[in-house]
């Protein structure tokens, strides 16, 4: 069974958030959520959830890459309201390993690629 049979998927066959609560749904039993948070190094903190909202809204205002990202034009900014103030090398560094373009997953987790 691939997750396309079970969860709804955009047409770039990527997870939509629908998708994702019904896989969630699907696993939570045997793989919960809790848990998978704590893996990824991802609070259940309540101040940890308003800072990721808040990395969530400005990634979202400097979002201006096609596939989701936001590309290196826009990522130093985007940082530096983050409170990461990098020179333009260490921001590209960063998207250099990231694929080209800084992805929300990435920016939620700290910038944990320096």
């Amino acid at each position: 069974m691939f997750m396309s049979d079970v969860c709804e998927l955009d047409d770039d066959m990527r997870l939509t958030f629908d998708g994702f609560k019904l896989y969630r749904e699907m696993v939570e039993d045997e793989r919960p959520l809790a848990r998978d948070l704590t893996l990824l190094g991802i609070s259940l903190q309540w101040k940890e959830l308003e800072q990721i909202r808040t990395v969530k809204k400005l990634f979202q205002e400097y979002m201006d890459d096609p596939k989701g990202g936001v590309s290196a034009k826009s990522a130093q900014y985007l940082l530096a309201e983050l409170g990461f103030v990098l020179t333009g090398r260490e921001t590209l560094q960063i998207i250099e390993k990231s694929a080209g373009a800084i992805s929300f997953f990435y920016a939620a987790c700290g910038l944990t690629l320096l």
